[in-house]
């Protein structure tokens, strides 16, 4: 019964963490090349708190070092040990 109940728990927090996700919100630290963007929280319980989430945001600085990163991999199939040409 203990390993039944350990199962569905895990199912349900992968779900959980997944509709997390899918509707915008962030855990953990940011990403390279993006900024996490406090926001008061959606539960008017927790919000009343001061609780807070996150969403991720484009960081102005970092960003165009990722879209360059990408654009050499992709245009110039560049790969981590590799360099641009230059």
């Amino acid at each position: 019964m203990a390993e039944w109940y350990r199962l569905q728990l895990k199912e349900k927090c992968w779900e959980g963490m997944r509709e997390h996700s899918m509707s915008g919100y962030n855990t953990g630290p940011a990403p390279y090349g993006y900024q996490a963007e406090r926001i008061p929280h959606p539960v008017q319980a927790k919000r009343s708190m001061g609780a807070t989430k996150s969403r991720l945001a484009l960081d102005p600085v970092r960003a165009p070092v990722v879209r360059q990163i990408y654009d050499w991999r992709l245009t110039e199939k560049l790969g981590p040990r590799s360099s641009p040409a230059g």
